[in-house]
């Protein structure tokens, strides 16, 4: 699946077609108020609003573009009263402002329409940073968005209204520690979905999330960081959530680097570091793949696999320096295959049967393998030196407690480790 920007590449963004109406400054005859400008602009034309502060909550119902003279300085001040920028037209675009206080449930920029284009401004002490409450082909980029409370960026359809076609990238998202506990940097629903090259620091709950009913998104690029403090989810899929790819971002100092609770995704390419889970998969999903990661640091898991996880593909991996390597947690018919697992304290754990475990490279974990379970296949793995002669494997099994004492045997073990390359 590739889902690229060119609602953005495809489309041109006129900030000086038709006429310029100008707002504070000097000019004769300029305008106090953005307010009044809109109303009395027409669609195609540019309201240019000068260093200052207005105090004013502006709706925004013509294709216009409205440009700030200077984004540190050009500042649009809520007052506390409701959404500080309502965009109710299509082909809006707004840069270059400093857009604050709000009040609870509002937003700084409120979008409800499509093909908008909001970019270069910075927005703060906000409930909601940017909300596109409803709208197709929006691109959201360049901002800089901190101290909000609860949503940096959030794109959220309903089941009678969609929200496709969304594009969220470039932007920096800096929570402070007085963010609500729920906060999350970029939040959507919807499908068709592109967040990428966006930076995420300090929120609460998520770096990114993505809920039900939301499919065919692409997560590309990102960095996401508690760096003052623990954040819950890295990158959080919701339940009902399927064909979504994440790829190449780096995720820091959470409690599950990935958490991913659907199907069909493709979760490769990212670096996870120094958390207390790496990628895990929770309950019930299916068809997923896993892939050229690399995943160190870990407190607990690197890589898990959760109850009833089915046909789980985990490829090409390394994953070093975690308590338990990769973790099958009653599991079936998941395929680990050719990945590096060293230094940890156990490389591989299955709680589960007819996983099959091949090809690895086991390098220099304090124990290479345990189980838990009957019916897994192990063959052709590399444990750590050259083994000549079938490999037992000691694990313990039994309906309730998993007090019998059993092995399993690999009868091919590799005299030699393979070379696997992690695909950058």
């Amino acid at each position: 699946m590739t889902l690229g920007i060119d609602n953005l590449e495809n489309q041109s963004i006129p900030i000086s077609s038709g006429n310029i109406l100008y707002v504070g400054g000097s000019g004769e005859g300029n305008y106090t108020k953005i307010q009044d400008a809109i109303n009395d602009a027409k669609d195609g034309d540019t309201v240019f609003v000068y260093s200052g502060t207005y105090y004013e909550n502006v709706v925004i119902n013509k294709t216009i573009n409205l440009i700030g003279e200077n984004k540190n300085t050009t500042i649009i001040d809520g007052s506390g009263v409701g959404d500080v920028i309502i965009i109710n037209a299509d082909s809006v675009n707004i840069s270059g402002f400093l857009i604050k206080n709000n009040v609870e449930d509002s937003s700084g920029i409120r979008i409800l329409s499509d093909y908008n284009n909001i970019f270069s401004n910075i927005v703060e002490y906000c409930r909601y940073g940017i909300y596109i409450r409803e709208g197709w082909f929006n691109n959201i980029y360049d901002n800089f968005i901190e101290n909000v409370y609860y949503f940096g960026i959030t794109i959220y359809s309903y089941p009678e209204i969609n929200c496709m076609n969304n594009c969220v990238f470039n932007n920096i998202i800096d929570f402070n520690v007085e963010s609500n506990k729920e906060s999350v940097g970029i939040h959507t629903r919807g499908k068709r979905i592109l967040i990428s090259n966006n930076t995420i620091t300090d929120c609460k709950k998520s770096g990114i999330q993505i809920c039900d009913d939301s499919y065919d998104s692409q997560i590309l690029n990102n960095t996401i960081i508690g760096d003052n403090q623990r954040i819950s989810y890295g990158i959080l899929l919701r339940d009902d959530t399927y064909n979504i790819d994440v790829i190449n971002n780096y995720v820091s100092g959470c409690d599950y680097g990935i958490l991913i609770n659907g199907l069909i995704y493709n979760i490769s390419h990212n670096f996870i570091d120094k958390n207390r889970y790496g990628i895990y998969t929770a309950s019930f999903n299916y068809s997923n793949s896993i892939s050229n990661n690399i995943v160190t640091n870990c407190e607990e898991i690197g890589i898990g696999i959760e109850s009833y996880t089915s046909f789980c593909l985990v490829t090409n991996n390394i994953i070093e320096q975690a308590n338990r390597g990769i973790t099958v947690e009653h599991g079936t018919n998941n395929i680990i295959i050719r990945n590096i697992i060293k230094n940890n304290t156990i490389g591989v754990e299955v709680w589960g049967t007819y996983n099959e475990i091949i090809s690895n490279n086991l390098i220099n974990n304090n124990r290479h393998a345990k189980f838990f379970d009957h019916f897994n296949i192990w063959e052709k793995n590399y444990w750590g030196r050259p083994v000549y002669h079938p490999k037992i494997i000691f694990g313990r099994v039994g309906e309730f407690h998993k007090t019998l004492p059993w092995i399993n045997i690999e009868w091919t073990p590799a005299k030699e480790p393979y070379d696997i390359k992690v695909l950058s």
